[in-house]
């Protein structure tokens, strides 16, 4: 016989806290009333769970609204500066630390960038440097840390394996990094699950509704997939490795050992090598949308050749997954709005009728903000397991008030 679990008053508590931190996460300006109604409860459950964040300083008063009827609503926001959350991005050529509140907004960033790929004791000795200065900035207000990599992961321990792009890194545990560093409960995820995270957190708010399904294109090709604003963890916090299906059995060897992937057709640096091939001008990814606009027919055709392979992966994923929205994130982007007419067309002409409608696309263009995306999604990815239980968040925001100390040891 199965045993039904009791739920204590303390773990009911402790879901309302989390849920009102959750809508002031979400919410410029939220007075107390309109907290009750949006979450459906009582104005003394909504007192007791302001309370306790208060006095967690999690969140502050800016003062009064005058109210259609009765008196002026206090309104509140979410404090950007007394619980904040660490993230770092790992890249081959750079490494970016931030310091985030649970909103995602940043706070503190530091920054590492390589002349030449390091070697791995470099390489973690620059990332070690990272975290501790903003550790140091941080204090005690520090809650929880996350880790943006790349890479596969051989085991619980997140012990890298088949880095391509970084074999240096081959066999180091980035558990045992963060515990070397005295960061407990450190979440550690793939490049594209904390970018998808960041998007969802601070993108377009639309992406937070229904299926969103990313798919990034640089020097590598991958997936990630979200359902109602949260991202969908495989194993060990794994995107997905779109860019190692198979797109031409005779095709050429790629970086993985085996032969015809898709990274060999649709990757930039595989574009911008069979441009150079054909017209031996060193182009950048812009210039190339620039000869692709002006009509340019080696360049039209070489980019034909990537969106059909891109454009059969993706609409194979949407076939399947049924999203709402696609988004196509990465470099890619800077070929420009004449690549991303071929890629629609491409897709939609292979969609299956009933995952063509409705579905919107959505393209992420570089700019600055992308350089700490990675990073500010790992710390946001902390933040969302933080949130997730209460003994947890209890731990890593503990009541620092002296006045709610002495009520709660009552």
């Amino acid at each position: 016989m199965q045993k039904n679990k009791i739920i204590r008053l303390n773990e009911v508590r402790g879901s309302n806290t989390l849920a009102l931190l959750e809508l002031l996460i979400r919410s410029v300006e939220i007075s107390r009333v309109e907290m009750a109604s949006r979450l459906s409860c009582d104005n003394t459950t909504v007192t007791r769970a302001v309370r306790d964040l208060v006095s967690r300083k999690l969140i502050e008063s800016v003062g009064k609204r005058e109210a259609a009827l009765g008196r002026p609503r206090e309104l509140l926001r979410l404090c950007s500066t007394e619980n904040l959350l660490l993230g770092v991005a790992l890249d081959p050529c750079k490494l970016i630390g931030v310091l985030t509140d649970f909103r995602g907004r940043v706070q503190c960033r530091e920054q590492i960038l390589f002349d030449c790929q390091p070697d791995q004791k470099k390489f973690l000795s620059s990332a070690s440097d990272i975290v501790y200065r903003l550790r140091q900035y941080a204090g005690k207000k520090l809650c929880g840390a996350g880790i943006s990599t790349f890479g596969s992961y051989a085991d619980d321990r997140f012990t890298i394996t088949d880095a391509v792009r970084f074999p240096q890194l081959s066999g180091v545990s980035l558990l045992d990094f963060f515990e070397n560093e005295d960061l407990k409960d450190a979440v550690i995820a793939d490049k594209l699950t904390s970018f998808l995270t960041f998007l969802l957190r601070c993108g377009e708010p639309e992406l937070r509704q229904g299926t969103t399904l990313l798919l990034y294109a640089g020097n590598g090709i991958g997936m990630a997939l979200a359902s109602d604003g949260k991202s969908i963890l495989s194993r060990r916090n794994h995107g997905g490795e779109l860019g190692h299906t198979l797109a031409d059995p005779d095709g050429e060897l790629c970086a993985c050992g085996r032969r015809g992937c898709l990274e060999t057709v649709a990757t930039c640096d595989a574009l911008l090598k069979r441009i150079a091939g054909k017209t031996h001008a060193g182009w950048t990814l812009s210039e190339a949308g620039k000869e692709l606009l002006s009509g340019n027919c080696v360049v039209h055709k070489e980019v034909a050749k990537m969106v059909f392979h891109l454009g059969a992966a993706a609409a194979d994923r949407i076939n399947t997954l049924f999203p709402d929205h696609v988004v196509f994130g990465g470099p890619v982007n800077q070929l420009g709005e004449s690549f991303r007419k071929l890629l629609i067309t491409e897709i939609r002409q292979r969609l299956f009728p009933l995952s063509a409608s409705p579905l919107s696309f959505h393209f992420r263009h570089e700019s600055a903000e992308d350089e700490t995306s990675c990073a500010v999604g790992a710390a946001l990815m902390a933040g969302e397991k933080i949130l997730s239980d209460f003994v947890l968040f209890d731990r890593h925001c503990p009541v620092r008030s002296p006045e709610q100390k002495a009520v709660k040891n009552r």
